[in-house]
């Protein structure tokens, strides 16, 4: 089904209402699951954001790199963007627009009520419920490495976008699997570019999320502070490192700020776009090509 922006309201309502309950963790060890995700919560509401970050951050040289390439975007404010895969919109804040539309699955996230995508509309980015040429923004931020063929997706953008309307993506280079088992890909700046020349975008722009030093720097952090303790079997072994961490959490973070120092000032002497964990590219759909 297509939908035009003056019409969706009492559509995407029903779509939002029949949405499926997220599925509950009884038991011990779910007990257990919630305390450790609270206690997450609060570390990382502590130390950053998507869209805030400090040196205690593990993601610092990431996040840093890429909210300032981000934040150096420009777009049309005035129009309508689209959000695909969009999550809970963590960036809305740094991209305003007159109608923003987010749209994403359902629980994307395994049910965890606290993952829940904020969406207008639930639908599937490799075929957005949106009619043609009805948006002047697109933007896909780390979705492509989360598909098995991401060019419809591009397509579809590109579908959507009136001519002259900009296409705003973020990608893995290098990052340690995530949202297993969908994490499928890993892109060079040349190879996201000609995905999206097949999409018949021309790419404005590709900028590395900071080098060396910031690849390095994050690296380490995100062994030592999240997979050392996080990611082992069997269950009663993270039960232990995670209780570790918990005490060990203040000299982590001491830690993580010297890395992330470390991983800053390398970065300043020496720029080396060879290695990063990101990119941050900037694409437009051309006027001139025919429909």
């Amino acid at each position: 089904m297509t939908l035009g922006l003056a019409e969706h309201e009492t559509k995407w309502r029903q779509v939002l209402s029949t949405a499926p309950e997220p599925v509950s963790s009884g038991g011990a060890r779910g007990v257990l699951n919630r305390v450790w995700r609270r206690y997450n919560a609060a570390v990382w509401t502590l130390v950053g954001s998507h869209v805030r970050t400090s040196l205690f951050d593990p993601h610092f040289l990431y996040r840093y790199y890429f909210l300032k390439n981000l934040r150096r975007v420009t777009y049309d404010r005035t129009g309508i963007l689209v959000d695909i895969g969009c999550g809970r919109q963590p960036y809305q804040s740094l991209l305003p627009a007159a109608l923003r539309v987010g749209i994403d699955l359902p629980y994307y996230s395994g049910g965890d009520p606290a993952e829940q995508p904020v969406v207008a509309c639930y639908g599937h980015a490799a075929s957005l419920p949106l009619r043609d040429r009805v948006a002047q923004t697109a933007v896909v931020f780390q979705v492509l490495e989360h598909v098995p063929e991401p060019l419809p997706i591009l397509q579809e953008a590109y579908r959507v976008l009136v001519p002259g309307g900009r296409l705003l993506v973020t990608v893995p280079q290098s990052f340690p699997m995530h949202g297993i088992p969908h994490d499928y890909y890993r892109y060079t700046q040349y190879g996201i570019t000609w995905l999206l020349e097949q999409a018949h975008f021309r790419v404005l722009s590709v900028e590395p999320n900071g080098t060396f030093g910031a690849y390095i720097g994050l690296m380490w952090n995100i062994y030592m502070f999240q997979h050392c303790f996080e990611s082992r079997e069997p269950y009663a072994l993270r039960l232990f490192l995670g209780a570790v961490k918990m005490v060990l959490t203040p000299i982590l973070l001491l830690i993580v700020a010297l890395v992330n120092l470390w991983g800053f000032a390398l970065e300043a002497w020496h720029h080396l776009p060879y290695f990063t964990a990101n990119w941050t590219v900037v694409a437009v759909k051309p006027h001139e090509r025919s429909e």
